[in-house]
């Protein structure tokens, strides 16, 4: 397997090469599945109006994945919990042995598996 650097300067160039995101998905899920047991990459964007999560992309390197695009209002404690750990920037994972169970009631429905999740802060 190539060095993590290799990784993310691959994952960089693909998210530069694409002015759509839903290309960019397309390409980074291609290049991290190459290295890693990957089905789909998903870029999720919070609703602070609606208290919602929307699905922005879904690139699929495996067997076809559906993703709701949006999630019913969150219940007021889930909204604040997911404002909070992306304010921390933490990767969390959900499933198996991670502690980000939480995360499944934040995410729009379809999501199978473990997943690792990123915040990106603005």
């Amino acid at each position: 397997m190539a060095g993590s650097s290799d990784l993310l300067s691959e994952v960089w160039r693909e998210a530069c090469r694409h002015i759509e995101i839903e290309e960019s998905a397309d390409a980074i899920a291609a290049v991290v599945a190459g290295q890693l047991p990957l089905r789909a990459l998903a870029v999720f964007r919070p609703d602070p109006t609606g208290h919602a999560v929307e699905t922005i992309a879904l690139g699929l390197a495996g067997l076809p994945l559906q993703v709701a695009a949006r999630t019913p209002p969150l219940p007021a404690a889930t909204w604040q919990r997911l404002q909070k750990w992306i304010r921390s920037g933490d990767v969390i994972r959900a499933g198996g042995e991670g502690d980000g169970e939480w995360l499944r009631e934040g995410l729009p429905a379809g999501l199978e598996g473990d997943l690792i999740a990123a915040p990106l802060r603005t």
